[in-house]
């Protein structure tokens, strides 16, 4: 084992740690109504890619769902409840990050991992209002999903082997990765003020303006407005959301629009979930997806997820180019021991304009998530 390698199990053990020592109990009180809260999950997986001609395997970090932790502060206040939020991911290399020609270091914690740090003001009439570090009002708003199988098979399909290249015919790599061609255009996170309405007979409203502080890899004004729906009835419930984002580059880059929506009905009495999501962008391409899972509850052990999904992509990498892709997932739940195990398998396909014929690609990604 090289010594990178013992310094991620290092970490993952502190992590551990930290987060079980904070955590015995799911919240504590302090004085006058204040509570916290320590939460977070561990997610290590290994992640094969065979591009046609070679088979590339990695040890990292569910890029699905990063492993990460976290703390909630609240307080009530005379308007509603003020909240503390600070999340940060373990900083392990993610399955996203790898690919053929290289392997990202196991442990690299940057400022770049914090994924939280904001202050949340909820009040019942005036809705809620959020300031700092945190989710966009369109972050989620293409992954939209109710099965069980999210962690290892959804829309966001360049979280599992993102960094990988696709193999001409010809034998060589070529430039195009999973993440230019799959993409989700998914909103993210910033550094940002929010506010979302009340909800109204399931319908609410968010917007915020943001901008990336903790890295240097883009420069850019980001503002957006989601529209969400949430239903929860005797035999279906159901939730989607809708976005439109503005981007627009501060220095170098292409200022951009794009539109998302995603939608995932559960039908409760037979444990049935269809989910949707599709997005366009107005300079890259658009792309629909869907996926049907099962959801039974296996006696004795727990939720069992089974899911098949279907991506189509036009337009991503080039004008005329194509992308599909299908996938399987599988989890198991185990809630006493608060850990899941999956099981994931994608095959890609991408052709374009050029001369150029490029190999199928199949990715596995078996892992699992602790929950603390």
């Amino acid at each position: 084992m090289t010594a990178r390698q013992l310094s991620a199990l290092a970490g993952c053990a502190i992590l551990a740690c930290v987060a079980t020592s904070g955590s015995a109990a799911d919240e504590r009180s302090l004085k006058n109504g204040v509570t916290y809260r320590f939460y977070g999950h561990l997610a290590p997986a290994v992640v094969s890619f065979d591009d046609g001609d070679t088979s590339t395997r990695r040890f990292a970090d569910n890029g699905n769902s990063p492993s990460r932790l976290g703390v909630w502060y609240r307080m009530p206040t005379d308007q509603g409840r003020l909240s503390f939020n600070f999340e940060t991911s373990g900083g392990f290399a993610s399955t996203s990050a790898q690919s053929q020609i290289r392997a990202v270091r196991e442990w690299d914690w940057t400022k770049a991992s914090i994924r939280k740090f904001e202050a949340i003001l909820e009040t019942e009439r005036a809705g809620t209002f959020y300031f700092g570090q945190g989710s966009m009002a369109s972050d989620g708003a293409a992954t939209v999903d109710l099965a069980g199988t999210s962690i290892v098979s959804s829309v966001g399909i360049p979280d599992t082997a993102g960094a990988f290249f696709l193999r001409f015919r010809s034998g060589g790599l070529s430039p195009v990765s999973i993440a230019q061609s799959f993409p989700s255009f998914d909103g993210g996170r910033r550094f940002r003020i929010r506010y979302d309405t009340p909800s109204f007979r399931g319908f609410s409203v968010a917007t915020s303006v943001g901008r990336q502080v903790l890295s240097t890899v883009s420069d850019s004004i980001d503002s957006d407005i989601a529209l969400r729906y949430a239903h929860d009835g005797a035999h279906f419930r159901i939730e989607a959301q809708g976005s439109y984002i503005w981007v627009d580059r501060r220095a170098g880059g292409r200022n951009n629009r794009t539109a998302i929506a995603s939608m995932s009905a559960e039908h409760k009495p037979s444990g049935l979930i269809l989910s949707v999501s599709t997005g366009t962008r107005d300079i890259a391409g658009s792309y629909h997806y869907v996926k049907l899972s099962y959801d039974p509850v296996i006696p004795r052990i727990g939720p069992l997820s089974v899911s098949v999904d279907y991506y189509s992509g036009r337009d991503m990498v080039s004008a005329g180019s194509r992308s599909e892709s299908w996938g399987i997932g599988f989890i198991q739940s185990y809630e006493k021991l608060k850990v899941e195990t999956y099981l994931g398998v994608r095959h890609y396909a991408y052709q374009d304009s050029s001369a150029f014929d490029y190999q199928n690609a199949v990715s596995v990604l078996l892992g699992a998530r602790w929950r603390f």
